[in-house]
């Protein structure tokens, strides 16, 4: 998701989902009402975007996100609520579009400026038949027993 702008188009998008949630909630929309709106709007974006991102890397992420969250496009709402998600923190997380995952990088492989350009709560590991993925959090990377 990174030719030609995508990922700044990307981003762009998803922060302009604060208007529409705002607005629901200027005229009194329940927070559930809110966050499944915003979070089935992220959802169409995400899977827009990523359609338009070239091989391979369109591949890798839906291999990413069905890895992590049992779904190509990303969690779904059931997903996060399992998780114990709030529906304020749904509608926070679905207007905030994140890191760009590092794709491709391990601690073998990539310069060493590059690793340190990452959050240090991110980890950066080769799961076995996964390739590499940029895992976000420690439970994460505990999913797929890396170390």
């Amino acid at each position: 998701m990174t030719s030609d702008g995508l990922w700044s188009r990307y981003e762009q998008a998803v922060l302009a989902l604060r208007s529409q949630g705002e607005e629901m909630r200027g005229v009194g929309a329940s927070a559930e009402a809110i966050a499944r709106t915003v979070h089935d709007k992220r959802r169409r974006l995400a899977a827009y975007f990523k359609e338009q991102t070239p091989e391979p890397l369109r591949s890798q992420i839906y291999d990413r996100a069905f890895a992590v969250y049992g779904d190509a496009i990303g969690p779904t709402i059931g997903y996060l609520r399992a998780q114990g998600k709030t529906w304020e923190h749904i509608i926070e997380s679905a207007m905030r579009p994140g890191p760009l995952p590092a794709f491709g990088l391990t601690e073998k492989d990539a310069p060493a400026e590059k690793l340190q350009e990452l959050p240090p709560h991110r980890f950066v590991c080769r799961a076995a038949g996964l390739n590499s993925y940029y895992f976000s959090s420690q439970p994460e990377r505990d999913k797929f027993n890396v170390r």
